[in-house]
Formats: C-alpha cells, sequence, structure tokens
C-alpha cells in the first residue's frame, strides 16, 4: 500500500514512464473521474481510462516529469489529500507539453487515485 500522496504520484509517474498502462489504470479507483490533458472527454470508467493511457503509451510518451518545486499537497480529511503542480510531458518526437494537474487520492485505498485533472499549462498573454 502506498504511504503517502507522494508515493502515489511517484507510482503514477512510474508507470506512465514506463508505459505500463495496467500499472497506471490501477491506481484509478473504481468510479475515479479523470479529466485528462490530450482528450476532451472526461473519463469516469477504468475502460475509458484504459483506453486513454494505452492511447498515450501508443503515442510514444518519453518521460513524464513533476516540476518538485510546484507540487502542493493539502490533507483534506484523515488520509484523504489533495495534490496540485505542474509537470512536462515529452514525447518520443520531440515534442514537449507543459501541464498542471490535480489529484484527490485516499492513501487508505488500494487504488487511492479518486479524481485527476490535467490540462495544458496556458500562455501568458502579458
Amino acid at each position: 500500500m502506498l504511504k503517502s500522496p507522494q508515493d502515489v504520484l511517484a507510482a503514477w509517474l512510474d508507470g506512465v514512464n514506463a508505459g505500463e498502462a495496467d500499472r497506471v489504470l490501477a491506481l484509478y479507483a473504481q468510479g475515479s473521474v479523470l479529466v485528462p490533458t490530450f482528450s476532451e472527454k472526461i473519463l469516469n470508467d477504468r475502460v475509458g481510462i484504459e483506453a486513454y493511457f494505452l492511447g498515450l503509451s501508443k503515442r510514444g510518451v518519453s518521460k513524464v516529469t513533476l516540476k518538485e518545486e510546484t507540487l502542493n499537497v493539502l490533507e483534506l480529511a484523515n488520509g484523504v489529500f489533495a495534490l496540485a503542480g505542474l509537470y512536462d510531458w515529452r514525447f518520443q518526437d520531440g515534442e514537449l507539453v507543459e501541464a498542471r494537474f490535480t489529484y484527490t487520492v485516499n492513501i487508505h485505498k488500494a487504488s487511492p487515485i479518486t479524481h485527476h485533472h490535467s490540462s495544458v499549462l496556458p500562455r501568458s498573454h502579458s
């Protein structure tokens, strides 16, 4: 079992970076919600979430890197946390996508992610 919200995020990053959609999917609780970076659909079932991560591995994710200095962790209740921050998606074709994320995780659950939102970081107009 993962002992901290940071452990959950590290496991997610490890699974995505290894291209192992099944490992990533195992982190999402039954009925969890994923608002993905690279899809206009909001996903709330295991079939959709799995298909999304399989598609990303086929697209050729080279590495997702957490910008550690941006990570914010807030305990909402006993063992339930909100995480927010920035990460970079690098693809095998060299494309770099900067994104922001939020997670809600319950570290008492074997599948701790209950909500995950990720979106491309908007460019400043100033």
